[in-house]
């Protein structure tokens, strides 16, 4: 037991010599190899952004543990921390969600559309397939919605409409495909998505003829 102003010193080596070697790396067999791996991390050049202690990095693999994935450095490597809040960069919501075996396709598309003013908008579509659904969900997200949000004075949205627009779209298709596989997992693209979401599903007749399985 520590005394009240004794500090715990993290070991200045890695004891991961008994550690087993797997087709993804190092694999962690238990909660002392997981801090070893974390302290290493930590005392790296691979400490990503907002993971600053060992106890942060410890907290964030345990993170990408709860959705299914299994390497430490790629979980680090793509979590974002803001606030106190950890998320996953949008790349990974497709490497979760097709590494599931409940992952049927996914197709996405860009339109230019007329809001309900009559007036020119870019609209982003994705179309999420679940294994044994009929129907894909669908996320729209346009160019009026994001101005309404705030979002579009942003470089990013400057720089990369459609692709902004897309992360919005992705994660509200992918989100109501897919909640058991995501459970809750935030991204760091679509963390200032307003808390209203509009997610509708697709008849079969509305549906792209191509990208999707069985449509």
């Amino acid at each position: 037991m520590y005394q009240k102003n004794e500090v715990m010193q993290a070991p200045q080596t890695m004891p991961l010599a008994d550690m087993q070697v797997g087709h993804a790396g190092l694999m962690i067999q238990n909660s002392q190899q997981m801090c070893d791996m974390s302290g290493g991390i930590a005392r790296s050049q691979f400490k990503p952004k907002g993971l600053n202690t060992q106890e942060d990095i410890f907290l964030g693999i345990q993170y990408g543990f709860d959705v299914g994935l299994t390497s430490p450095l790629q979980i680090v490597q793509n979590i974002a921390v803001e606030n106190g809040r950890p998320s996953f960069y949008g790349d990974m919501l497709l490497g979760i969600c097709k590494a599931s075996e409940v992952f049927e396709d996914h197709y996405e598309e860009v339109k230019q559309e007329k809001d309900h003013e009559g007036k020119d908008d870019l609209v982003c579509y994705c179309y999420a397939h679940r294994k044994g659904e009929s129907k894909p969900h669908v996320g729209r997200f346009s160019f009026r919605e994001a101005q309404r949000a705030g979002l579009t004075g942003k470089d990013t949205y400057k720089g990369y409409p459609k692709d902004m627009l897309m992360w919005k779209a992705r994660a509200r298709a992918f989100r109501a495909a897919f909640p058991d596989v995501l459970k809750g997992v935030s991204f760091k693209e679509d963390l200032d998505e307003p808390r209203t979401r509009t997610t509708v599903e697709a008849d079969v007749t509305d549906a792209p003829k191509k990208g999707l399985s069985g449509i």
